[in-house]
């Protein structure tokens, strides 16, 4: 009889574990400890691949708020000048889209690299990790851990709003100038 395959989000075990220690021989534990090794490297790659990600974003927004405010400040005709700072202001708000996206992608890649980790620790003696996490699971609930993306994806969303808000200013103040003013 065949095993169940895993629900979708649920790790393939199978695919992982391929042949038992028995079957590998006595460098099982060795090569194991290993790949162990091997999968919590890339997995720190990949959180600095998603710092250096998330800076790029952050100085790109802060770079494009700032240009549409030194542009406020200067005299202009409003036409032109509220064109150009909505085309700015769209181009923010499309990398805001983009940062989020990127943010929801470093997330799963992310998940699957700790379910892989997570996998082989239960075949290692010890299980740092996979206590680490059991630990944050029963902190009380003041204390209680939120997940980075969480917190992380706000900053593309505040920034959405920002040019939203930019947006919609200055088309209302092209079409309606006197409410504005």
């Amino acid at each position: 009889m065949s095993k169940p395959q895993p629900k979708s989000g649920e790790l393939d075990e199978t695919k992982l574990f391929q042949t038992d220690k028995k079957e590998y021989g006595d460098d099982y534990l060795e090569h194991l400890l290993e790949q162990y090794k091997l999968h919590a490297e890339m997995s720190d790659a990949v959180s600095a691949r998603r710092v250096e990600t998330n800076k790029y974003f952050l100085s790109i927004n802060a770079l494009l708020v700032t240009v549409i405010g030194f542009m406020s400040e200067q005299d202009s005709i409003l036409f032109v000048d509220a064109f150009w700072r909505s085309v700015i202001a769209f181009s923010g708000l499309l990398m805001c889209i983009l940062w989020w996206s990127m943010i929801k992608s470093f997330k799963s890649l992310n998940r699957a690299k700790f379910e892989v980790i997570n996998a082989i620790e239960r075949k290692l003696p010890s299980a740092g990790f996979l206590a680490e996490w059991d630990f944050i699971d029963r902190l009380d609930k003041k204390e209680k851990h939120r997940e980075m993306t969480t917190i992380e994806i706000l900053i593309p969303a505040i920034f959405g709003g920002i040019y939203v808000v930019l947006i919609s200013i200055l088309v209302v103040g092209v079409f309606f100038p006197l409410v504005i003013s």
